[in-house]
């Protein structure tokens, strides 16, 4: 059995955006050249169910293929964490404020 690089080794030295496309287009002629073809789908998201659903055997969806990765639902996700992580500081900063001022009422 032959193990497949995930990638991570192709991608380690890569310092600017071309590096990356390059890494990311010699990744994707390994896994062409080791992988059969009846066992990989290269896919597009933007194609929809149809050709998913038929590598793996299974019907359509009746419901609208997801598009959750576009740009303004991934600023959004990046909004919302930056709030919750500064949420935890201020939190995390009041609970030491707390336990300071009981220290210091207790001595």
């Amino acid at each position: 059995m032959r193990v497949i690089d995930l990638g991570l080794s192709h991608f380690r030295k890569c310092k600017t955006q071309k590096d990356y496309l390059a890494a990311y287009r010699d990744w994707k002629e390994e896994v062409s050249k080791n992988v059969p073809s009846e066992k990989l789908l290269v896919f597009n998201v933007k194609e929809g169910w149809t050709p998913l659903c038929k590598f793996l055997g299974k019907e359509v969806p009746k419901v609208p293929f997801p598009h959750v990765n576009d740009s303004i639902q991934v600023h959004s996700w990046i909004r919302n964490a930056r709030i919750a992580l500064w949420t935890l500081y201020a939190l995390g900063a009041i609970i030491v404020g707390i336990a300071v001022l009981v220290v210091k009422v207790q001595f």
